[in-house]
């Protein structure tokens, strides 16, 4: 009687082989998966610094709250330009610190005639791409 236990070297291999095929397979999904969280969280994270900007703009500048000091430039067809850095919106408390997966985000929120971008860093994690800062004397 020949008592077999245990498996040859081929259905090891067998085996081995069809797990990798399925990680090859499965792993740029899951990195996606990951990947479209972070945009998500940032798009949410921009939001929310964008609706703390108006906010600042409304208490310092639309309607100034007592003590409050306008640090934008008015334009003549009543929109605001200028920009107010994530550390103010931080310390006077419009905004919560901005950060991903546990790396605090530096940044601010440029205005041009009314448009909002916000324009945030997060180490490697998340960069947003902005138009780089023109130079008010130059123009």
């Amino acid at each position: 009687m020949n008592n077999k236990k245990g498996f040859t070297l081929v259905e090891i291999a067998i085996v081995v082989a069809v797990i990798g095929l399925l990680s090859i397979a499965i792993v740029p999904k899951i990195a996606d998966i990951f990947g479209d969280s972070i945009t998500k969280t940032m798009k949410v994270q921009e939001n929310n610094v964008r609706d703390a900007a108006v906010m600042y703009l409304e208490d310092h500048c639309v309607n100034p709250i007592s003590g409050f000091r306008c640090t934008l430039t008015r334009n003549s067809d009543n929109t605001y330009s200028g920009t107010i850095d994530l550390a103010t919106l931080i310390s006077e408390e419009y905004i919560d610190d901005v950060s991903i997966q546990g790396i605090n985000c530096l940044g601010e929120v440029r205005l041009d005639h009314g448009e909002a971008t916000v324009c945030l860093e997060c180490a490697d994690v998340y960069t947003t791409s902005c138009p780089a800062v023109v130079n008010s004397s130059s123009v």
